[in-house]
């Protein structure tokens, strides 16, 4: 959970409160890191894994959201919980 916190930190810095890395379009990293999304839920289900939630991480949170909701990316990712 350490690492979702520093990731987190780090898009509030590089982002300058934009909603991607890049800042108001997706990006190369957004879509570097969007294909882990999806494999967040099946982490938490199989392994010793919890993602921060909402309080702890409402940066990262709102970024995945925003990335998820991009039709490039939507129509790429999984059903998290089908993974």
């Amino acid at each position: 959970a350490e690492s979702f916190i520093t990731l987190g930190k780090a898009l509030q810095e590089v982002a300058c409160g934009k909603p991607f890395f890049g800042g108001e379009k997706i990006g190369f990293v957004d879509i570097a890191f969007a294909p882990f999304i999806c494999w967040f839920h099946t982490y938490e289900v199989l392994g010793d894994f919890k993602l921060p939630d909402e309080k702890e991480c409402p940066r990262l949170r709102g970024w995945m959201k925003e990335v998820c909701e991009q039709p490039s990316v939507k129509s790429c990712l999984q059903d998290p919980l089908k993974v």
